[in-house]
């Protein structure tokens, strides 16, 4: 990691972003996803069946979005909590 990104890290608005941002990706996702199967849909006459395959593929985007971040929450918790106990590192 570099620089910028720990302090980033530190920064509680830093973090406020890194993290609420994941709820704009959801929402764009999902929305590319409907919007793409919607166009499918009325230039190749299939309406709701692209529409639907769509969203779903947007909504398992979102779904990898939310899982990302909480990889990295996790992350940061865990160097975290390795820089306050640093005796438990040695086990």
């Amino acid at each position: 990691m570099n620089d910028s990104q720990d302090n980033r890290s530190k920064n509680p608005w830093g973090q406020s972003l890194r993290y609420g941002a994941v709820g704009l990706e959801m929402g764009v996702s999902i929305l590319i996803g409907y919007g793409a199967g919607w166009w499918l849909d009325e230039k190749f006459g299939t309406k709701p069946t692209l529409t639907l395959v769509m969203m779903l593929l947007g909504i398992g985007a979102a779904f990898n979005a939310v899982y990302r971040v909480a990889k990295e929450v996790q992350r940061d918790a865990d160097k975290e909590e390795a820089e306050e106990n640093p005796e438990d590192n040695n086990t």
